[in-house]
């Protein structure tokens, strides 16, 4: 209640009494009490708010004017209400921010409602990200008579939102250039994520590949890769090298799981290794290829001392008999067969790479066109040749003997590929800058540097090859023909080690085949010096004197001695380095010359050259091996050796090369 209480007073001014008027005040009381709590909720929602608020009074000349800010906003601002109260916000902000702020305003009050927006803001030299929401207020006029906004910071956010998008986009950016697939599924299998174009297995893949099966879209991937997906979906990590197409991809396979540890998916990162893969399979090639020459070329020099006892002992026996013994067509056949022999060794020293070359400047077409005619009687009359030839080449240096059997070779296999029924083969000669990727993609490519090649490329519309066929076409003895030998393509292999070239095929099954032989182009410049060739001796040159053979083959020093014998001179033997250098101090006054063999026990033939030349530095010494003269005697450039007979030699080859050495004609360079 709310009481008045008046004193009635008599006429003498005593109080007689008091009279009260009470009113019962409850309902204003409450509302009163109501409106205090209001502002109190008000005030504390307002003040303990970490939104920034203010409160905009619109003047008389009809400019809004700073009349109320929290401590929200004061903190923000570093400005307090009684430094801004009755200021125009743009007052207190830099000019185009203030720009800004005054189109919003006018935005709010022509909108009618509350609007939003999302700006950079600046206060006190500090930059902020804002969220502002401007509401306007009407009188009954209809005319804005206030504004009231709200700041919320959000810069943490936006930061976080733009690490996070230059995360991703750093992240894409290294899988759409690097070889790299990032990919996801979900539980069910389907894509949910598909980025890299660095692998050809994506570049393949549909463009609306999310959202489908990854077993539909990669179904003609090998079961592999499908299986690695279904193990990650059963909650297993998964690693493994797939083959899809040509490409090679490392692919790690993670599940995806929840905070109950449930698998709802899968995510995968395949890295393409094709160009690694393909390096490593060249150099395991290149050991093997190298094995095998290794063995191949110690049975030829082998093989190659034992046909100096065959073809040494029958040339000595038909020197002893009549022209019209019935044993001469017999030694003849022998002969004959023992060139044959000879022949295949020196295929078997040319797949070693240690074949005997006569290595020249040539030039590739000149070379090709030789072999026009020569070819073309090889081939079935329905076959068609065309050539392809670059009008000018730079000059290799190579074997010319060698180079055009790797041609025949080439296109006599490419007439066989097209067979009966006839087709197209096409020879072409080019330049080409080889780089590391051009050369992993050949055979014996892994020491060879990047640069200029000159190429053949022999290439037929025929039968082609699978894989299997294609990885063991150069092993040595292997072949697909009924009748074939299998040294053919294993010969020009090498051939090919060694002009320090390389051999690319290329060849499907149905789609033919191509073979590119890449030389090493040279400078423009004189050509190397020739190697003199031994002179041809006449049968009347009766020499005398003794010779030294350094030989740990019994049947080359017996053979040998006989020969030496035949011709005049008187043989001494040692059967390894150590004794012929041990028998030449011995004997050194009636030694006129010295053979001697490269490879042997105790004392090699080098440094058994070195011994005999610093007792006698004026004694020839002839070079014999089972290995071509360019392999042999590369150690002995320049250091006086008379001469070099390569292994099997028959009499007239000794008997020459003794002769030039002892009359001063130089056979080997240098």
């Amino acid at each position: 209640f709310e009481t008045l209480l008046t004193p009635v007073f008599d006429h003498v001014g005593e109080v007689q009494g008091i009279v009260g008027v009470a009113v019962d005040v409850t309902e204003s009381h409450h509302a009163e009490e109501a409106l205090r709590e209001s502002e109190a909720n008000y005030r504390a929602v307002v003040e303990g708010t970490d939104d920034a608020i203010f409160v905009l009074d619109r003047g008389s000349d009809g400019l809004f004017r700073v009349s109320f800010v929290n401590n929200a906003f004061a903190t923000l601002t570093h400005m307090s209400l009684r430094r801004i109260r009755g200021k125009l916000p743009e007052e207190f902000m830099p000019p185009r921010q203030a720009e800004h702020a005054t189109r919003r305003r006018a935005q709010a009050v022509q909108a009618g409602q509350t609007i939003e927006f999302e700006e950079e803001f600046e206060y006190a030299g500090r930059r902020y990200d804002l969220v502002t929401r401007l509401t306007p207020l009407f009188n009954d006029a209809s005319e804005c008579y206030r504004l009231i906004g709200t700041n919320r910071d959000v810069s943490a956010r936006v930061a976080a939102e733009r690490a996070a998008a230059l995360a991703q986009q750093r992240l894409l950016t290294v899988v759409n250039n690097a070889p790299i697939s990032l990919w996801a599924v979900d539980s069910q299998g389907i894509l949910t994520l598909l980025e890299g174009d660095g692998i050809r297995v994506t570049r393949d893949a549909p463009t609306d590949a999310v959202g489908r099966s990854f077993f539909d879209v990669f179904a003609q991937s090998p079961p592999s890769m499908r299986d690695n997906v279904r193990r990650a979906l059963a909650g297993e990590s998964v690693v493994g090298i797939v083959q899809i197409g040509d490409a090679w991809l490392d692919t790690h396979i993670t599940p995806l799981l929840d905070d109950s540890g449930v698998v709802i998916g899968a995510i995968g990162v395949s890295l393409d290794v094709t160009e690694r893969r393909v390096a490593e399979e060249a150099l395991l090639q290149a050991q093997k290829l190298e094995s095998l020459g290794v063995l191949a070329g110690g049975i030829a020099h082998d093989f190659n001392n034992l046909l100096v006892g065959i073809l040494g002992n029958a040339g000595l026996a038909r020197a002893e008999l009549a022209p019209d013994s019935p044993a001469v067509p017999i030694l003849h056949d022998i002969e004959t067969a023992g060139q044959r022999a000879a022949d295949l060794a020196r295929q078997m020293l040319a797949y070693s790479g240690k074949g005997r070359f006569v290595v020249t400047r040539l030039d590739l077409n000149a070379v090709v066109k030789e072999m026009t005619s020569l070819v073309r009687v090889s081939l079935r009359p329905d076959t068609i040749i065309a050539y392809h030839l670059a009008e000018t080449l730079p000059t290799v240096e190579a074997d010319a003997t060698q180079i055009r059997q790797i041609v025949m070779n080439l296109v006599v296999n490419a007439s066989d590929a097209v067979g009966e029924s006839g087709g197209v083969i096409r020879v072409s000669t080019g330049v080409v800058w080889a780089t590391r990727a051009i050369l992993n993609g050949t055979f014996l490519s892994p020491d060879l540097a990047e640069g200029e090649y000159v190429f053949v490329e022999v290439s037929d519309n025929g039968v082609g090859m699978n894989s299997e066929t294609r990885s063991r076409i150069f092993d040595p003895f292997f072949t697909t023909k009924f009748t074939g030998r299998g040294l053919g393509l294993a010969a020009v292999l090498g051939i090919v080690r060694g002009h320090k070239g390389a051999i690319r095929v290329e060849s499907e099954l149905g789609a033919g085949a191509t073979f590119t032989l890449l030389l090493p182009a040279v400078s423009p410049g004189p050509p190397p010096e020739q190697t003199a060739a031994p002179g041809s001796a006449a049968l009347a040159w009766r020499p005398t004197g003794t010779v030294l053979i350094v030989d740990d083959e019994e049947t080359v020093r017996m053979v040998t001695g006989r020969a030496l014998r035949l011709f005049g001179f008187e043989p001494l033997f040692a059967v390894d380095g150590q004794e012929g250098v041990d028998l030449f101090r011995e004997n050194q006054d009636e030694i006129v010359c010295v053979l001697l063999d490269l490879t042997m026990p105790r004392l090699n033939g080098e440094d058994t050259f070195k011994a005999i030349r610093a007792i006698r530095p004026d004694v020839r010494v002839i070079l014999t091996s089972g290995y071509s003269e360019h392999d042999a005697t590369a150690r002995f450039i320049d250091k006086g050796l008379a001469g070099f007979i390569q292994k099997p030699y028959d009499l007239s080859t000794l008997r020459a090369a003794i002769r030039a050495a002892l009359e001063g004609v130089p056979t080997v360079s240098g």
